[in-house]
């Protein structure tokens, strides 16, 4: 295991910063497993392009981390983007089953780990990939992921498979620094739900969506429910990708479908036009098909 540097990992700490978190951990009892943010300022600065304000890998930055739940001891680590220069936060919580942690973030990466030696069982890339290694040129690039795109929000596990709602949203970026956030239009995106076998990370099917789908992926009863920005929810078939069921909220939504007592709950408060409804919606079973 790499020795712990703080001054070495940030270089410059009155300049640069970050990995700090964004979900809740998962927790299996003995040991706790959070996923980590990106280190900052992404890109650069003119001064120090191509995250000069953080030389080297930025550790912990961008990871999968496994500590003992009793002491807080750290019991292993994988970086999964050393030295990140293009906001490509590992932050969703982990998924812990059949004794792996299944992980996911913005780098368009699914990654399993073996939960009791942190070895990696597979890694898998979903989504765009465009200039998304590397150094970037000073002039503005387009990046894919960008920076509301990849693995935005929780994905689900079902039988043996892991549901990862995709976004393909790109952004312009550069050694010295990206557009303003501003200037990414989540509603130009699109997306898709990637079907994964859990155990060898083979791709299964893919359901394209024609919104970026910034609601997490459930799953329940052979059914995959995700939500896109622009107010529709999707019901596919879990084994195979087709379409069972759709419906559309009177707001848009970036928020995590959830399924409890037979019912499926939406809630949705994005403003799409002067006509927007903030609103949580509650289908039944019946209702779905």
């Amino acid at each position: 295991m790499a020795r712990r540097d703080d001054q070495a990992a940030v270089g410059y700490p009155a300049e640069a910063g970050g990995g700090g978190t964004w979900a809740p951990p998962s927790v299996d009892g003995r040991r706790v497993y959070w996923g980590t943010g990106n280190p900052f300022p992404f890109g650069g600065t003119p001064r120090r392009p191509n995250g000069g304000s953080f030389p080297g890998p930025a550790l912990f930055t961008d990871s999968l981390l496994a500590l003992e739940a009793e002491s807080g001891e750290l019991a292993w680590y994988d970086q999964v983007t050393p030295h990140d220069i293009r906001d490509h936060d590992f932050q969703l919580s982990p998924i812990l089953a059949s004794g792996r942690v299944y992980g996911a973030g913005k780098a368009g990466l699914v990654i399993a780990w073996d939960a009791a030696t942190g070895r990696r069982a597979w890694q898998t890339e979903v989504g765009l990939h465009r200039n998304d290694r590397g150094p970037l040129p000073r002039r503005l690039v387009s990046v894919c992921p960008g920076l509301l795109g990849g693995v935005e929000t929780a994905m689900a596990y079902a039988g043996g498979r892991l549901f990862v709602p995709v976004v393909d949203l790109c952004s312009r970026g550069s050694a010295v620094g990206y557009a303003p956030l501003a200037q990414t239009r989540p509603e130009t995106g699109s997306g898709e739900v990637v079907a994964l076998d859990a155990r060898s990370g083979l791709h299964l099917w893919t359901g394209r969506l024609p919104k970026p789908p910034f609601g997490c992926a459930t799953a329940g009863d052979g059914v995959v429910f995700v939500s896109t920005f622009d107010g529709a929810v999707y019901g596919l078939d879990s084994r195979n990708g087709a379409r069972l069921w759709r419906a559309h909220m009177r707001a848009g939504v970036n928020a995590c479908p959830a399924l409890a007592g037979g019912l499926l709950l939406i809630g949705a408060g994005i403003p799409l036009d002067g006509d927007s409804v903030p609103e949580l919606v509650a289908y039944a079973a019946r209702d779905r098909q």
